[in-house]
């Protein structure tokens, strides 16, 4: 029998995963709003058609970064606030 954490368990708890696993719920409701806010830029859907890597990378910065900033400013200060919230009660 081999000791040790699986391949899998060792694959899925790199930092870029769990950060990934971490925000991953402010990527899910802030992804197709970046999305559209790009493709409104100007130039429109023919901009998105004419270069769609530039279109695709940009829109994956963006949404991981409004993710971030959600998961720090907004998702954090909340659950912090409901753990004392129901040790209180």
């Amino acid at each position: 029998m081999v000791s040790g954490p699986p391949l899998l368990g060792k694959l899925l708890s790199c930092a870029p995963l769990r950060f990934l696993g971490t925000i991953s719920y402010g990527f899910y409701l802030w992804h197709y709003p970046v999305l559209l806010a790009l493709r409104e830029a100007p130039g429109g859907y023919a901009a998105v058609r004419a270069d769609f890597w530039s279109y695709f990378w940009s829109g994956l910065l963006f949404s991981v970064l409004v993710a971030t900033t959600s998961c720090w400013c907004v998702e954090r200060p909340v659950q912090q606030w409901w753990r004392r919230v129901k040790l209180k009660a």
